[in-house]
C-alpha cells in the first residue's frame, strides 16, 4: 500500500517537473534545424569521431532539447526523454518534424556515399600519383629502403639486370 502511494507521489512530482520544464523552454531553440539545415555540415561532424553515426530526425531534435536542458540546469535524463517524447509527438507539427526527418536523411544519404566510395586512396587516379612518386624515401636499413623505394630491377648496366628477379637472386647467392 505504502509502496502505491509513494508511486503515485513520484509520478505527480516527475509530472510537475516535467509540466515546469516543458513550460520553460524555449521552442524556437528546440525546432532549429542543426546548422542551419547545412547537409554537408551536419554529414561531416556526424563521422568526425571515426565511426558514422546514423542520424534520426528525433535524435537531431533531441540534441537542441538537451541543450537547452543544460540551459536550464536539468539533468534528469528521464525528464528530458519525456520531454521529447511530448514534443515530438504532440507539441511538434509534422512539418517542422519533416523537416528534421529529410535533414537527417540526407545527411545519412551522404555519408552512405562518402563511405560506398571507399576511402580516396583506391581511386585509380591516386594509386597513379602513388606509382610516379620519383623522390627516392630515406631510411635507416635496406628492408625500409626497399619497403618505401620499391626494388628496382634495371639499375645496373650488366646482364643481370635485364634477368628476372628470381633469377638475380638466386646468381647473387653463395652457397659454401
Amino acid at each position: 500500500m505504502n509502496y502505491q502511494r509513494l508511486t503515485r507521489i513520484s509520478n505527480r512530482s516527475i509530472r510537475t517537473k516535467l509540466n515546469d520544464f516543458l513550460g520553460t523552454i524555449h521552442y524556437d531553440d528546440i525546432y532549429r534545424l542543426p546548422y542551419n539545415g547545412n547537409v554537408q555540415i551536419l554529414s561531416i561532424q556526424s563521422r568526425s569521431n571515426g565511426r558514422v553515426q546514423i542520424l534520426t530526425g528525433n535524435g537531431l531534435m533531441k540534441r537542441n532539447l538537451v541543450r537547452e536542458a543544460q540551459r536550464l540546469q536539468i539533468y534528469n535524463r528521464h525528464l528530458i526523454n519525456l520531454a521529447m517524447i511530448y514534443i515530438w509527438n504532440i507539441h511538434s507539427t509534422s512539418f517542422q518534424r519533416g523537416q528534421f526527418i529529410d535533414l537527417a536523411n540526407d545527411a545519412n544519404i551522404l555519408n552512405r556515399n562518402h563511405v560506398s566510395r571507399g576511402d580516396w586512396i583506391n581511386t585509380p587516379s591516386t594509386i597513379d600519383l602513388i606509382s610516379r612518386i620519383t623522390v627516392p624515401q630515406i631510411s635507416s636499413n635496406s628492408n625500409e629502403q626497399n619497403f618505401f623505394n620499391g626494388t628496382s630491377f634495371s639499375d645496373g648496366n650488366n646482364f643481370e639486370s635485364l634477368l628476372s628477379p628470381d633469377e638475380c637472386f638466386l646468381e647473387r647467392l653463395s652457397f659454401p
